[in-house]
């Protein structure tokens, strides 16, 4: 008997645990990345915005997989923490015919990183 009570009070707290529907819908937004090794930039195309990050140019760790992972992750980094400064798309195609078509049609964003301001103490006599 209680075990048949235990079935049925697992079994009703499986029913209400259960997510309730919803309009929801899942939402995948994927990242692209280009390395153009012409103008030295890396592109990452997210959504309807594409940012670049100059890496340094001819750097010979870009070309290997740990150096592509690395120059990806300082991208992602300075989306999040560097300034982004627009970019028309003139000005994307004077750096790279390549760089315009990976961000053709989006909005497009140069990324530095954010220096902030450096205090010095001078002694005044």
């Amino acid at each position: 008997m209680q075990a048949i009570f235990i079935v049925a009070f697992c079994v009703i707290g499986q029913i209400y645990a259960a997510p309730a529907s919803s309009n929801e819908n899942n939402e995948i937004d994927a990242a692209s990345f280009y390395y153009d090794g012409l103008s030295g930039f890396v592109a990452l195309k997210l959504g309807h915005n594409c940012y670049l990050s100059s890496q340094e140019k001819n750097s010979p760790d870009i070309h290997t997989e740990e150096g592509l992972l690395a120059a990806e992750s300082r991208i992602m980094i300075l989306l999040r923490r560097g300034i982004q400064t627009p970019l028309s798309h003139a000005e994307v195609n004077q750096l790279s015919l390549h760089l315009e078509r990976m961000c053709a049609g989006s909005s497009v964003y140069q990324l530095h990183h954010h220096h902030p301001p450096s205090t010095t103490m001078v002694s005044l006599i």
